[in-house]
């Protein structure tokens, strides 16, 4: 495995942020990626998963299985710590 694209995709307000899963997995097609990690910060230094980004990585887990394209995790960054959704929801597959 190795590390192909760093991409933004979005920039949002302090409480929400729209992320458009065809672009991001345009662009992953694009590079021909076979696995990809999504991030994003939480401003507010919560790192607790909301319901927007269950909900987003659900999406993105059904548009990487359709287009064998692997999503690792979703991880949610603060300037203290991170959360994986992966390590801590039951969304992704075992």
């Amino acid at each position: 495995m190795r590390f192909i694209n760093l991409q933004r995709f979005a920039i949002g307000t302090y409480g929400n942020v729209f992320a458009d899963v065809r672009q991001v997995m345009r662009e992953a097609l694009n590079c021909k990626a076979t696995s990809m990690i999504l991030f994003h910060n939480h401003p507010s230094g919560s790192l607790t998963p909301s319901s927007l980004d269950i909900s987003l990585t659900k999406k993105f887990l059904a548009a990487g299985e359709i287009m064998d394209i692997n999503l690792i995790d979703h991880l949610i960054v603060t300037d203290e710590s991170y959360c994986s959704l992966s390590a801590t929801t039951d969304i992704f597959p075992d």
